[in-house]
């Protein structure tokens, strides 16, 4: 194409001649520019040879000679090497005739091919009006030729590259030819050389010879395009993995954080040292090392209340003496607030071994325990002690048995919930913070009484429906006892009294702070249930 441009902006006499007399014949002062170029000619004569190629181009001449001037619309005005520069009146008949001219070199391409190249055309049309007062102006008419040439060097293989001006001129007209098989496609602005503005760019092509190849600048544009999403998506994806990441990392820290805080501490203290000297006395053979069993003790312990941490005796010592606090033995009464206050203690737990049997292989021990409550409703302590026998060969499951047992009646103490609505069998309750219950769980009632009557009323049944059902139950004088003793407490003072209700019942499901369950079949009490405002305890 090169070669071709430097003869474009210059117009000889004849050529002048031969434009003024078209645009006097067309009465317009409007030219529709077309400027023909065969795809790869250069290459192709290197390859053919000149003489095939000339062949080649000689028939390609007749074509676009034959359909140009056709009914005189068009004109040829140059021909420049491979290429032609013709002239149109109206911008659709210039479109429709290169559009023939594509179909005409599609339906001769066997003659057009030689040892592998088929000769393909490229069109560019662009319209601008050349002509002022009747006065054909060359200047002005070689300026839109060199943007014609600029608009087909943009096209590919089978291409008609226009100007927006082409596209809109002709667009109206072309939609009445739904038939003729012509497409087109809008493909954006893009930079020439030569024109300061950028131009639009619109194509033109026969759906019968399939879509042309995107022009090279706007499969440029694209690719940047392309890439500059996909830069984008990997930028924006490493921005949501690393926000993601702070994001988790956050919420593992305030994961970890609120399980630190909701992670409780115990204290346990043994006293083994009164027992030294019985156990001498008993036999010069002492068999049982008690530092041994205190370590086997308090490593069950440990393992048992993980993954809340334990204070020992031994840890305590030690900061008391980083605060130069003088170092004693603990009892569990006297020092029971200074274990909850000061070292924030949910429990403790003083072992005091009180006989070693050697015949019997075995340990007997007392376990004062105090443990506060872990609802939002059971702030108070609950104490325990008792005496526990442990065979030495099983001492570490007994032990651990033991404090499970302790463990798990004071979370029977704990209320869980309480009744906001009976449905038929199915409870609906809302949770304490700090409630244990979940899907399965098994649970009891127990109804607060603030007035003697109404406590006499509620037994007075139970003891009927006995009497009427059950006549020979053990029940009817517990009962009977319960009820003395509550009506008596309030005889005394007693402010309210909380007594169990006959009735157990299944968690059914459990959501942030209310849940339901499903009322187990009463043998007893048949038509005794919950109420409203009655207390919820888990029930083993």
């Amino acid at each position: 194409m090169e070669k071709h441009e430097q003869r474009l902006d210059y117009l000889d006499q004849d050529e002048i001649r031969k434009i003024d007399d078209f645009l006097l014949s067309k009465h317009t002062a409007l030219l529709t520019i077309v400027f023909t170029d065969i795809v790869g000619s250069t290459a192709a004569t290197e390859k053919l040879g000149d003489s095939i190629f000339l062949k080649l181009k000689a028939l390609h001449d007749d074509l676009f000679k034959a359909t140009m001037c056709r009914n005189g619309e068009g004109i040829i005005i140059k021909e420049i090497g491979d290429s032609f520069l013709c002239v149109f009146a109206e911008p659709s008949t210039a479109v429709m005739r290169s559009l023939d001219f594509q179909r005409e070199i599609h339906k001769n391409r066997e003659a057009l091919s030689n040892s592998g190249y088929t000769l393909s055309v490229k069109i560019g049309i662009h319209v601008g009006q050349v002509a002022f007062e009747n006065s054909f102006k060359p200047d002005v008419f070689g300026k839109h030729v060199n943007r014609t040439a600029r608009l087909v060097s943009l096209a590919s293989s089978n291409l008609i590259v226009a100007s927006l001006s082409v596209y809109e001129n002709a667009i109206g007209w072309l939609k009445d030819f739904k038939d003729y098989g012509i497409e087109w496609k809008y493909y954006g602005k893009t930079v020439v050389k030569g024109i300061s503005e950028k131009i639009e760019v619109y194509g033109f092509f026969l759906s019968e010879n399939g879509t042309p190849a995107l022009p090279k600048v706007f499969a440029r544009q694209k690719l940047i395009k392309s890439i500059i999403i996909v830069l984008a998506v990997i930028v924006f994806g490493c921005f949501v993995y690393m926000v993601r990441q702070q994001y988790s990392g956050m919420t593992k820290l305030r994961a970890e954080a609120a399980k630190a805080s909701q992670k409780k501490t115990y204290y346990i203290q043994f006293n083994f040292s009164d027992t030294i000297a019985s156990v001498k006395a008993q036999s010069n053979d002492r068999r049982i090392d008690l530092e041994e069993l205190k370590e086997k003790l308090q490593s069950q312990f440990v393992s048992l209340m993980y993954p809340d941490s334990v204070i020992t005796e031994e840890d305590l010592f030690v900061q008391m003496a980083k605060k130069g606090l003088p170092q004693k033995r603990l009892d569990p009464i006297e020092d029971g607030s200074f274990l909850y206050d000061s070292l924030q203690t949910q429990g403790n737990f003083f072992i005091y071994l009180k006989e070693i049997s050697l015949r019997s292989d075995s340990i007997l021990c007392t376990i004062r325990s105090s443990i506060r409550g872990t609802t939002s409703v059971t702030t108070r302590s609950v104490s325990s002690w008792g005496d526990y026998v442990f065979a030495n060969q099983e001492l570490e499951i007994d032990f651990r048995n033991d404090i499970q047992k302790i463990l798990l009646d004071f979370r029977l103490s704990e209320r869980q919930a309480s009744v906001i609505e009976i449905k038929g069998n199915t409870i609906v309750f809302h949770k304490e913070p700090g409630s244990a219950l979940k899907q399965g769980s098994v649970i009891a009632f127990k109804r607060i009484y603030t007035e003697s009557k109404e406590l006499q009323l509620d037994f007075q049944k139970r003891i009927d429906y006995l009497n009427a059902h059950h006549p020979d139950s053990a029940l009817i004088n517990r009962e009977v006892e319960s009820r003395e003793g509550w009506i008596k407490s309030f005889e005394l003072g007693t402010q309210s009294v909380l007594e169990n209700v006959y009735a157990k019942a299944k968690v059914l499901q459990v959501f942030d702070s209310t849940g339901t369950a499903a009322l187990f079949n009463n043998k007893i009490f048949l038509e005794e249930k919950p109420r409203p405002g009655d207390q919820i305890y888990l029930y083993y």
